[in-house]
């Protein structure tokens, strides 16, 4: 496992008291580990072009923890491939997160490089990390202007039916990869197996990843939530 992997975290669910505190308690039990954080103030739901005060508060939590990393969500436009601007994303974070974006780049090449380097320019340098979530294997290109793209977003089934190489290729970009499964057992040995198979690699190690028994559920925590970090941190 690289130093620099990390647990990719949806935290799409609403900042009430307590529910993010699962993701604090990790931060504070497991300092070696590193988490990224994927802030979605509209699935919480979140109202105007910024956050209201509980946002305000629960981002204050999390950055003051230095192995928490925050990305702002913002969803790739299905209406066209314009322009860059408009993207409703609050760009005071570490990073920008922007899910359902296009595997297959065709027309939407420009748009994306554009805002790509769009948020790269909003935010401070070293803190703006772009992210892309195509879900699966993808254009080489995107890795051109991404930091990191997500490469699987399906459940566990799908993913041991493919294995790791049918979404990273020959692994030139593993180390820039992330893998979201759900739909887990959440056994402790089919959880020790699905993180051996991505981190144990070496250099063909993933970056990140996050394992849910939830379906495409990003609202709550997985029901192993603290097994899995267990299991992270024995690769740490």
């Amino acid at each position: 496992m690289h130093k620099s992997s990390f647990i990719l975290v949806p935290l799409y669910m609403f900042p009430f008291p307590g529910a993010w505190d699962p993701l604090l308690q990790a931060a504070q039990n497991h300092p070696e580990i590193n988490f990224q954080a994927i802030v979605n103030p509209d699935s919480g739901p979140g109202q105007g072009s910024c956050p209201g005060p509980e946002y305000s508060t629960a981002l204050a939590n999390l950055i003051a923890y230095p192995n928490i990393q925050t990305l702002g969500y913002a969803r790739w436009p299905r209406a066209g491939c314009s322009s860059p601007q408009g993207k409703g994303v609050n760009l005071h974070v570490d990073g920008i997160f922007i899910d359902e974006a296009p595997a297959d780049v065709g027309d939407c090449w420009a748009y994306m490089r554009d805002a790509a380097n769009y948020a790269k320019h909003q935010m401070p340098w070293g803190a703006n990390t772009v992210f892309f979530n195509t879900g699966t294997r993808t254009d080489e290109r995107y890795w051109r202007i991404a930091d990191y793209i997500n490469v699987f977003e399906n459940t566990e089934e799908v993913f041991d039916a493919n294995g790791l190489a049918a979404f990273t290729g020959t692994g030139r970009y593993s180390s820039r990869s992330t893998v979201i499964i759900n739909g887990h057992d959440g056994s402790m040995a089919s959880l020790q197996s699905s993180v051996d198979m991505l981190l144990n690699r070496g250099y063909k190690s993933i970056a990140g990843l996050y394992i849910s028994n939830h379906d495409q559920l990003y609202d709550r925590f997985p029901e192993f939530w603290e097994e899995f970090v267990e299991v992270i941190a024995g690769f740490v």
